[in-house]
C-alpha cells in the first residue's frame, strides 16, 4: 500500500505552488502542468488508499468526523454537515484535509468544521487526512449516501362509497425498487400489499387512506380521503350456476383446439342499479341511468380473446355515494405444458454442474403461472413471461435418474410435463474397513475392505491404497481389498483413495499393531525415606491403549499413569503396577522403605569396683539399615561398630558413654554415667597374748573419700572361728601361730582383704603338792 507520508510530501509540494510567482515566466507553464500532473497523482493515491491510509503510529492522533444530513439522506439534493471528532494531545494542533470521492473540498486547522455540501443523489466517500506538525499522518472515512424519493401515488375507483360496499385502490407509485408497503386505511384495518386493496367498510364517515412507501431506510406517504355514505346494500351479480354474489367470478375454461377464443358473457344483477358504469376489463365499457334487475335487465359483452379480465361495476345512489362490485371473468385454454432438453446438451455432469432447460409451453395466459421442479428438492416460480425462455439451474447434490418437472397453473387448472434423465454425478464416496484393528504382534495379516459407495457415473474408476508405512498398491482399477503385513509396532493410518471422472475421494483408518505388553515404572526421590514420604511413580512401560492399576502396599491404589504417593506411615511396601491392554497384562514391583528418625538407647551400665569391666549394649530402635553408630566410650576412645567390645576399667572414677546414631531419616544421641569404685584398704594389727588371754584386734582398714564408707567386715581367725566386729577380740584356747584375714567390705560393696599371723604363747605350768595332805588349819601354812 502507499503510504500517507507520499500524498503528505506531495501535499507539501502542492502548497509551495506559490513560491513559483517569482520565477522566470518560461518556467511557470512549465510549473502549471507538473502542479496539475502532481495534483491528479494525489487523487489517485487516494482513491487507492482511502479505504485505510497506512497509519504511521500516530499514537497522539486518532482521526474521526461524524455527519448530520438535513433531509436523513432520504431527498435529493441534500446538504451534508460535517464535524470534527478527531482525538488524541494533538488533535488541536493537526492540519485536517477533507476529500469527497477523492477530491479536496476543504483544508482546516485544529478541531474546526469543513463547509457543509450539497449534494444529489448518489454516494459519496468522505475521507478525512490528518496532518501532526511533525508529520505523522492517519486518516478516517465515511460513506455517505443520498437517495431521489419515489413518487408515491395510489388511485381509488371513488372517493365516496356507500356504507358496506368495497373501496379499491391501487398503487400508482412510480421511482421505487425494492421498495415494502403499508397501508393503513382509517378503520384500524391494513395491508402490505404492492398492488390493489379492496377494504370493506361497515360505518360511514370520512377516511383517511395512507400509503406509506420504505426503501433504503427512508419513508415516504401518501394520504387521501374517503367518504362513506349510507346508501343502498352492495350491488349482487348472479354468477354461472344463478347465484347473487357480491363478488363473481365468470370462468370458461377451453379444452378443445376448436373452441373459439371468443365469447359473450351475461351480465345480470338483482338489484336496481342507478347511475351505472361497468367497465369489462378488456378496454370495453357501458353506462346507463338505470339497469333494472333480472330479467328485466341483462347486459351481454362480448370477448374477442383469452384472458383474465377484472370487471368493475359502479353505481351512484341518489345520495351521491357509490356502490363497487368487483368480479373477474376468466376465458382461457388449459395450459401446455413442454420442455425443451438442455441447450448444451449437457444432462450429466459433475456437481456443481449447470445445465438449462427450455420452456416450450402454449396457451400460456397472463395469470399463468409456472412451477420447475429440478427434481433434486429445489424449485423456482415464474410467471406467464418464463414462456419460451431457457432456465437454467445449478446442480449442487448427486443424485441420478433426475427428472424435471414443469407444471403450468392458470385459473382454469393445472398440467404438468417432464424431462429426464439427468445424472448429476460426483466423487464416490470412498469408505474403508478391515477385518483387525489392532493386532498384538507385528508381521500380523490385516485384510482391508473397499466399502466404497460409488457414485451412478458408469465409467472406469481408479484406486491407491497408501497403508502408512512407506508402501502402497499404485493406482489400479482393481476395487478389492489388499492385505498387508505390518513389520514394525506403531500406528499406522491406512488412506484409500477413490477416482471418478468427477474427482479423488479419500478415507482413513487407523490401525495399530502392538510389541511386547511390558510393565514398568521409575520412582522418584529414591525408594528410602521418611514417614510422610511423598513419591512421584512415573510409568515407563511399553504397550498402547492401557490402563493402569498401582497398588501401593498401604491398601491404598490408584488408576492414574503417573500418580503421586504418600506413605504416611513407616513400613516396608511393595508397590506393584498392573497394566492391561489390548494384548493383555503385565505386572512390574518395586519395594520403598519408610522409616523414623532414629530413636538412639544404650543399655544400662552399673556402677563396679575396680577392675570394672563395662558391656556396650545398643538398645536403639527405629533403624533403616543404613544407620551408622558412633560410640565414646568413656575413656577417650571411640567406636563405629553397633555393639563395641567390653572395656576394663583399672582406675577410679565417674565415666560418661555417648552414642550418636546417624540414619536416613534424622540423629539423635544419648549419654551413660557410671562409677568405678576404689577398693578399700583393709589392715590389723593384734597384741601378743598367752594362751587363755583375749587377744585385741585392732582394725586399721581405710577407705578413699568418694568411694563410700567401710560397712562390714569379715574375720576369720585361723582356728575356725570368725567374727563381725569392727575391733573384735578373741581367746585362743591353745598356744600357737595363727593366720588371721581381715576382709573389709565398703558400703557400694567393694573388698579388700588383709591376712597376718597371731602369736598365742604358751603358758608356763605350775604344779605343787602339798604335804602332809591338802588340806591343814588356818594359819598353819
Amino acid at each position: 500500500m502507499v503510504t500517507i507520508t507520499t500524498i503528505y510530501i506531495l501535499l507539501s509540494l502542492i502548497g509551495s505552488r506559490g513560491q513559483s510567482n517569482n520565477r522566470k515566466n518560461h518556467f511557470k507553464r512549465i510549473y502549471s502542468i507538473n502542479w496539475i500532473i502532481l495534483y491528479l497523482l494525489i487523487i489517485f493515491l487516494i482513491l487507492i488508499n482511502q479505504s485505510k491510509v497506512t497509519a504511521q503510529n500516530c499514537t497522539n492522533l486518532n482521526p474521526s468526523f461524524s455527519y448530520t444530513l438535513n433531509n436523513n439522506g432520504c431527498i435529493s439534493p441534500d446538504t451534508i454537515k460535517l464535524s470534527n471528532t478527531s482525538s488524541g494531545t494533538l488533535a488541536s494542533t493537526s492540519t485536517y484535509y477533507w476529500y469527497i470521492n477523492g477530491v479536496c473540498f476543504d483544508t482546516t486547522t485544529g478541531l474546526s468544521n469543513p463547509g457543509m455540501l450539497m449534494k444529489n443523489a448518489g454516494t459519496y466517500r468522505i475521507t478525512l487526512i490528518a496532518v501532526t506538525p511533525s508529520s505523522c499522518v492517519d486518516s478516517a472515512f465515511n460513506n455517505i449516501s443520498i437517495y431521489n424519493p419515489p413518487t408515491v401515488d395510489f388511485s381509488m375507483l371513488s372517493d365516496t362509497v356507500c356504507k358496506d360496499s368495497r373501496a379499491f385502490f391501487t398503487n400508482k407509485t412510480t421511482g421505487n425498487s425494492s421498495a415494502t408497503y403499508y397501508w393503513t386505511f382509517g378503520n384500524g384495518s391494513s395491508s402490505t400489499n404492492s398492488d390493489t386493496v379492496s377494504i370493506k367498510y361497515s360505518s360511514t364517515g370520512n377516511y383517511n387512506i395512507n400509503l406509506k412507501v420504505t426503501q433504503n431506510g427512508c419513508s415516504y406517504n401518501k394520504t387521501k380521503s374517503l367518504t362513506v355514505l349510507n346508501g343502498k346494500p352492495p350491488i349482487r351479480f348472479y354468477n354461472n350456476l344463478g347465484i347473487a354474489l357480491q363478488s363473481v367470478t365468470w370462468k370458461r375454461c377451453l379444452s378443445l383446439v376448436t373452441d373459439p377464443d371468443t365469447f359473450t358473457q351475461s351480465f345480470a344483477s338483482p338489484d336496481t342499479l342507478l347511475n351505472y358504469y361497468i367497465d369489462f376489463g378488456d378496454g370495453s365499457s357501458s353506462s346507463g341511468n338505470v339497469l333494472l334487475p333480472y330479467p328485466n335487465g341483462l347486459i351481454k359483452h362480448t370477448y374477442m380473446k383469452t384472458g383474465v379480465f377484472d370487471v368493475y361495476v359502479i353505481s351512484r345512489d341518489t345520495n351521491s355515494c357509490e356502490r363497487i362490485f368487483y368480479g373477474k371473468v376468466i376465458n382461457l385454454r388449459y395450459p401446455v405444458v413442454g420442455i425443451g432438453g438442455p441447450d448444451n446438451g449437457h444432462s450429466n455432469g459433475c456437481i456443481p454442474f449447470t445445465t438449462s432447460f427450455k420452456n416450450t409451453s402454449t396457451h400460456v395466459s397472463g395469470c399463468t403461472q409456472f412451477v420447475w421442479d429440478f427434481g433434486d428438492g429445489s424449485t423456482e416460480t415464474f410467471d406467464y413471461s418464463n414462456q419460451g425462455d431457457s432456465v437454467y439451474h445449478i446442480y449442487k447434490t448427486s443424485s441420478c435418474s433426475l427428472y424435471v418437472k414443469l407444471t403450468a397453473t392458470n385459473s382454469c387448472g393445472s398440467t404438468q410435463a417432464t424431462w429426464g434423465p439427468v445424472n448429476a454425478y460426483t466423487k464416490d464416496i470412498a469408505k474403508v474397513s478391515a477385518d483387525k484393528y489392532v493386532v498384538c504382534y507385528p508381521n500380523t495379516t490385516i485384510s482391508f475392505q473397499n466399502k466404497t459407495e460409488f457414485n451412478c457415473y458408469a465409467g472406469t474408476k481408479f484406486f491407491f491404497w497408501d497403508f502408512g508405512d512407506g508402501s502402497n498398491s499404485g493406482w489400479s482399477s482393481i476395487g478389492a481389498g489388499p492385505t498387508h503385513k505390518f513389520n514394525n509396532p506403531g500406528k499406522y493410518t491406512v488412506i484409500l483413495k477413490d477416482s471418478n471422472l468427477c474427482g479423488i475421494d479419500t478415507e482413513s483408518i487407523n490401525v495399530t499393531v502392538y510389541g511386547p505388553l511390558q510393565a514398568g515404572f521409575k520412582y522418584s526421590p529414591s525408594n528410602v525415606g521418611c514417614k510422610e514420604y511423598q513419591v512421584s511413580f512415573t510409568d515407563t512401560s511399553k504397550g498402547d491403549n492401557l490402563t493402569y492399576l498401582w497398588n501401593f502396599g498401604d491398601n491404598s491404589t490408584s488408576t492414574l499413569q503417573n500418580p503421586v504417593h504418600t506413605f504416611k506411615d513407616t513400613g516396608t511396601y511393595n508397590v506393584t503396577l498392573k497394566i492391561t491392554g489390548s494384548c493383555g497384562t503385565s505386572t512390574a514391583s518395586s519395594t520403598i522403605y519408610v522409616y523414623k528418625k532414629p530413636v538412639a538407647a544404650i543399655g544400662n551400665i552399673d556402677n563396679q569396683c575396680l577392675p570394672a569391666t563395662i558391656q556396650y549394649n545398643n538398645q536403639s530402635k527405629d533403624l533403616s539399615p543404613f544407620a551408622k553408630y558412633t560410640w565414646y566410650l568413656g575413656n577417650g576412645n571411640v567406636s563405629t561398630q553397633q555393639k563395641p567390645s567390653n572395656l576394663t576399667f583399672s582406675n577410679a572414677g565417674i565415666y560418661t558413654v555417648k552414642l550418636i546414631v546417624s540414619d536416613t531419616c534424622g540423629v539423635d544421641s544419648v549419654t551413660k554415667t557410671f562409677q568405678v569404685y576404689d577398693l578399700p584398704s583393709a589392715s590389723f594389727s593384734a597384741d601378743t597374748v598367752c594362751q587363755g588371754d583375749q587377744t585385741p584386734f585392732y582394725n586399721m582398714s581405710q577407705i578413699m573419700p568418694g568411694n563410700g564408707s567401710l560397712s562390714n567386715y569379715y574375720w576369720s581367725f585361723g582356728d575356725n572361728t570368725s567374727s563381725t566386729s569392727a575391733n573384735p577380740t578373741h581367746l585362743y584356747s591353745n598356744h600357737g601361730t595363727y593366720n588371721v584375714s581381715l576382709i573389709a567390705v565398703s558400703s557400694f560393696g567393694c573388698k579388700d582383704t588383709f591376712v597376718s599371723n597371731v602369736f598365742v604363747k604358751e603358758k608356763p605350768g605350775v604344779s605343787f603338792n602339798i604335804y602332809p595332805d591338802s588340806y591343814g588349819c588356818v594359819g598353819n601354812f
